[in-house]
């Protein structure tokens, strides 16, 4: 917010929410490179056959790491590929050229707590995520964020749930201070 602060009008909405402990987690559904079978490599190469090389697939990443579902020689933070294991049950909900932005919460499905005196209640061995960005990616690569409303009217379609919305404040009857955890 200090950095940030001095770009806003003290007119302007300010939307507050919650900030989550667990670990951060994107699944999107979007165009990958395929693997092309034997038959389509000849096709293309000897008959001149046009072959798409891509195709929509579900995408799984932490901020650090793209997880992919099709790789099972993956190295994980945890014993638990948990970000592989939140696109399975999650993936579904996601529109094609989406981006989905959500905090992990809970438990390691075959662990302890995802992050220390952080489970919001949780039972052991489960988790849920709440989403706390939605962003498009176009033909052309280039990615835009929904608005905040427009998160939680994409999530409530989708049955998903948002991080929780604290408050919704003038920057002029802002108080960083009455805010922190």
């Amino acid at each position: 917010w200090l950095r940030e602060e001095a770009t806003v009008e003290p007119y302007e909405e300010l939307i507050i929410t919650q900030k989550l402990h667990g670990t951060s987690v994107r699944l999107a559904n979007t165009v990958v490179k395929r693997q092309l079978t034997k038959r389509e490599r000849f096709a293309r190469k000897f008959l001149g056959a046009e072959i798409s090389e891509h195709s929509y697939d579900l995408v799984a990443g932490s901020r650090k790491a793209i997880k992919d579902p099709n790789n099972p020689n993956q190295d994980h933070y945890y014993n638990t590929d948990i970000w592989t294991d939140a696109l399975a049950y999650y993936g579904g909900s996601i529109p094609k050229n989406v981006v989905v932005y959500r905090e992990l919460v809970g438990y390691i499905p075959d662990g302890g707590p995802i992050q220390k005196g952080h489970t919001y209640g949780q039972p052991d061995g489960t988790y849920e995520l709440y989403v706390y960005r939605v962003a498009l990616i176009t033909e052309d690569a280039e990615l835009y964020d929904l608005g905040w409303d427009q998160v939680k009217d994409f999530c409530n379609r989708h049955g998903l749930h948002t991080v929780p919305e604290l408050d919704r404040v003038p920057k002029g009857l802002f108080d960083v201070e009455e805010y922190n955890e």
